[in-house]
């Protein structure tokens, strides 16, 4: 099947919010790294960033989102561009080289393949000719005496490459590029090709989660109680301790970076638990929690607190260590996950009371904020 003959125009005419975002976070990405280049902290959210950008951009703008846009399974999503899409079409690479023979009432048709070809003939070309010249030249001294210049011409060519240097480095990016070429192709112009028809769809993928949903609603009861009363009886008894982080004149500058990082990375690890909660009562339970009454009091507690202490975790970190001590990369990142956690906390309490798509303005807000975190660290720190 020629991917020339599908209606590109037709095909991306309706273009959605991911696609203008996706594409404007991707390009300030790229001007971001040709300005500084990557920072040595920041070097893997750069790279993490920048592939993922354009991986969900391709899902976008091939309308390969299992929900048609960010949703709930937005990690499933990344798994699909990541390996099932490009992997599935690897075979369609092979389309590139297909070359349409002419015959009587056809014209030769330009392909790279037929480039690829054309130029590959010229060097073989020249090859044999001067072997034969050489050849020859043995032969006949008035032979040799008309061809010396131009066998002289092609061995001060041949002489300035350095031939096992480059023919290393040709076959190594030859390794490398052919399936990296096949796995980018099968991802952009697989789903052209199969026109969509194989798209995943929602309703079956939700079939199979529903198989899986086996906890009954008392579990998720259970777990979600625990955890409120855990940390109601945290808060009763750690109050002064509590107290006494915001009375930052009171703390001596030699107990002020313990005072800030002690504890910090565990609230975080405690806010995180109340999300894979969450995400474990979605895709196990039978009933969804949030829609008994019961359920949403639960969850409007526990998040309660996820906010509490993600607040608690970035007053340590903004207002006690960047405050006292000055920022750093490290501070720098941390802050920016605080701030993404703090976001997604409060999408979280509102989603619980109030139907709209949570998760996807979630996910804006962390590709928008992470092409930003580039232009942070070279205000701030370059």
């Amino acid at each position: 099947m020629n991917v020339a003959k599908f209606n590109y125009r037709e095909l991306f005419k309706q273009k959605t919010a991911e696609d203008f975002l996706l594409i404007s976070a991707l390009l300030v990405q790229i001007v971001a790294l040709a300005i500084w280049g990557t920072f040595e902290e920041l070097v893997l959210f750069q790279m993490v960033s920048l592939h993922m950008t354009f991986l969900y951009y391709i899902l976008s703008r091939n309308n390969s989102f299992i929900q048609g846009r960010f949703g709930s399974l937005f990690l499933i999503d990344a798994w699909r561009g990541f390996w099932i899409i490009p992997v599935k079409n690897f075979r369609f690479r092979k389309n590139i080289l297909k070359v349409q023979l002419p015959d009587q009432h056809l014209k030769m048709k330009i392909t790279p393949a037929l480039v690829l070809i054309s130029i590959g003939t010229f060097w073989v070309a020249i090859g044999v000719v001067l072997f034969a010249v050489n050849q020859l030249q043995a032969v006949s001294e008035n032979f040799k005496l008309l061809t010396t210049n131009f066998t002289d011409l092609w061995g001060v060519f041949f002489s300035k490459i350095h031939w096992m240097d480059s023919i290393i480095d040709f076959m190594v990016y030859l390794l490398f590029s052919l399936p990296l070429g096949a796995y980018i192709y099968g991802l952009i112009f697989g789903p052209l090709i199969r026109k969509a028809g194989k798209k995943a769809n929602y309703q079956a993928i939700q079939a199979k989660i529903n198989r899986n949903r086996l906890l009954p609603l008392f579990s998720s009861y259970i777990v979600i109680g625990s955890l409120c009363f855990i940390y109601t009886l945290f808060l009763v008894i750690s109050f002064l301790d509590l107290q006494s982080l915001f009375q930052v004149h009171t703390i001596s500058p030699q107990n002020a970076s313990h005072t800030a990082v002690s504890g910090f990375w565990q609230l975080v690890r405690v806010a995180l638990l109340n999300f894979a909660t969450l995400a474990v009562c979605y895709f196990f339970s039978k009933v969804a929690v949030w829609n008994k009454k019961a359920g949403k009091i639960l969850l409007t507690i526990l998040f309660g607190y996820t906010l509490a202490f993600a607040l608690l975790a970035s007053w340590k970190l903004f207002g006690i260590y960047i405050a006292l001590y000055g920022i750093t990369p490290l501070r720098l990142i941390s802050g920016w996950f605080i701030t993404v956690l703090i976001f997604w906390t409060m999408l979280t309490i509102i989603r619980i009371h109030k139907l709209f798509l949570a998760i996807r303005y979630g996910i804006f807000y962390i590709i928008i904020t992470i092409t930003i975190l580039p232009y942070l660290f070279a205000m701030y720190l370059n």
